[in-house]
């Protein structure tokens, strides 16, 4: 999970009840936005002790990639070919830089299960915010 808002942390909370081991990404040069808000644990509102934060990523892995750094953007891509969902809410240009459309992952996939005609299925649920059509197509959640 590659996401900043409510909807990508809830769609990931949704997988992980159903038993999907999920890995939550976040940047570590910016709070996510489910961090913002509270209630928070801490009188002095620490992002860090956000319960919003908390319910939505309990029982998830974590990692903190710089994913708009070209390392960082490497390593989620190593990561996302494993896996067998991928919840971003990257558009356009910015999805296409980091290896993050369905048909990128897609033909990475067929890299990580070399063996296999057809290697497993990917799920690909994306939250742009105003939709991939017109009118808004590069506008982010």
């Amino acid at each position: 999970e590659v996401s900043r808002s409510m909807v990508g942390a809830y769609t990931g909370k949704l997988f992980r009840e159903y038993g999907a081991e999920v890995v939550l990404v976040e940047d570590p040069t910016s709070a996510s936005e489910v961090r913002r808000y509270g209630p928070f644990y801490a009188a002095d509102g620490d992002p860090a002790d956000s319960g919003l934060h908390r319910y939505l990523n309990a029982g998830k892995r974590g990692a903190a990639i710089d994913v708009h750094r070209s390392e960082g953007a490497s390593v989620l891509s190593r990561l996302a070919q494993s896996a067998d969902l991928v919840i971003h809410e990257f558009i356009g240009e910015e999805a296409e830089r980091l290896s993050l459309t369905h048909r990128q992952l897609a033909s990475a996939r067929l890299l990580y299960h070399p063996g296999l005609a057809h290697p497993p299925s990917l799920l690909c649920p994306t939250a742009p915010g105003s939709g991939h059509a017109p009118p808004r197509p590069t506008v982010a959640a």
